[in-house]
């Protein structure tokens, strides 16, 4: 049976209390002794709600890291105890200094950690899981579909700002700075949806759930470039799936495959089958 979990009420709404966040991270840490266990996402910005995710991340060495992956144990458990909304994503410290995942996270002390930028990786994954979110948008029922509808809101924001460092750069106020990349009017219908405006409207209206979409469109096509070959990127993907016995990324453009697959495919029919490719593939992170 999993631990009983303490909530409070913040802004009507019922969600994990600070105790038991803290909990559950220095659980963690005790179990990756020899990695760095960083709390991120909405809980560490004051954004988090009742239907948010708790994201964990683990950068250790490249040794402690694989020892990690092949015993996932220590991080079911701590899902068993503590609940099944729980995100722990184990990377190698290299792809943290290099940028290649983007972290803005705390340690069990509170000290700040800032991973490395690297802005084209940033784009390609915040394109990827715009559509990718607006996928589960159009799947979901009734009561899932605002919060897909705001992830999806949220990475098209984050597909066209530009990392400032010394900032939390998935921080709804900060990415709605950077979405100079899109006319006035898609920066007020993006704000609207992020700040939670008429929400109701937005996601279920189906002129807007289609404006959503064509400014995801229009960030890639303007952005087009920024999706040929990165060497980055084709490691990342080729060493996540060789590793697995997949070998269909060794001669192609991952992203840029991924992009075109997916922003082509939710106009079609046949989105359960779409979405069932496209969450093994979307990212190549390593996630419990």
């Amino acid at each position: 049976m999993g631990r009983k979990i303490q909530t409070g009420e913040v802004g009507g709404l019922n969600m994990f209390s600070s105790e038991n966040v803290n909990e559950i991270h220095r659980a963690l840490q005790k179990k990756y002794a020899r990695g760095l266990v960083l709390l991120g996402g909405s809980y560490l910005h004051g954004e988090a709600d009742e239907k948010s995710d708790i994201d964990f991340y683990i950068v250790a060495g490249i040794g402690d890291f694989l020892s990690y992956l092949s015993d996932k144990k220590g991080a079911l458990e701590i899902k068993n105890n503590y609940g099944n909304n729980i995100n722990i994503a184990f990377l190698p410290k290299f792809f943290f200094k290099r940028g290649w995942n983007y972290i803005y996270g705390k340690d069990v002390g509170g000290k700040e950690y800032i991973s490395g930028i690297d802005e084209k990786i940033i784009f390609r994954n915040s394109l990827k899981l715009a559509y990718f979110h607006y996928l589960k948008f159009l799947l979901s029922p009734v009561e899932e579909k605002e919060a897909h509808f705001r992830k999806s809101a949220k990475m098209t924001a984050a597909a066209c700002g530009r990392v400032e460092k010394q900032k939390p750069f998935f921080l709804v106020e900060n990415l709605l700075k950077n979405t100079r990349c899109i006319d006035i009017g898609e920066q007020n219908f993006i704000a609207d949806i992020l700040r939670k405006k008429d929400i109701k409207i937005n996601f279920e209206n189906n002129k807007n759930s289609e404006k959503l979409l064509a400014i995801i469109d229009k960030i890639r096509d303007s952005n087009k470039n920024s999706l040929n070959f990165y060497l980055p990127n084709y490691l990342i993907y080729n060493i996540h799936f060789i590793k697995k016995g997949d070998f269909s990324f060794v001669f192609s453009n991952p992203d840029k495959a991924v992009v075109e697959k997916i922003s082509s495919g939710v106009r079609n029919d046949n989105l359960r089958e779409l979405f069932d490719e496209m969450k093994k593939i979307i990212l190549p992170i390593y996630i419990i």
